[in-house]
């Protein structure tokens, strides 16, 4: 949560993508200076059972800043 403080809808967002694709892509997407800390995520990737756990709060905030409701899915 720390890192989403004081960005707006936009750039909440766009951190979302960075760090899905991060943890999807691997280390050579977690490059990224934005990501930080949030870089070490990338290494989830590593380990295909994690990727979801690593990309559900993720999800989760996507769906709150969209007022979506519904259950929040990695799928």
């Amino acid at each position: 949560a720390s890192h989403l403080h004081g960005l707006d809808l936009q750039q909440a967002e766009a951190l979302f993508d960075k760090v899905r694709a991060a943890i999807t892509g691997g280390p050579d997407e977690a490059s990224d200076e934005q990501l930080g800390e949030l870089a070490a995520l990338a290494f989830a990737g590593r380990y295909p059972s994690r990727v979801k756990c690593a990309t559900l709060p993720w999800h989760v905030l996507k769906h709150a800043l969209a007022g979506d409701k519904s259950t929040a899915s990695t799928e």
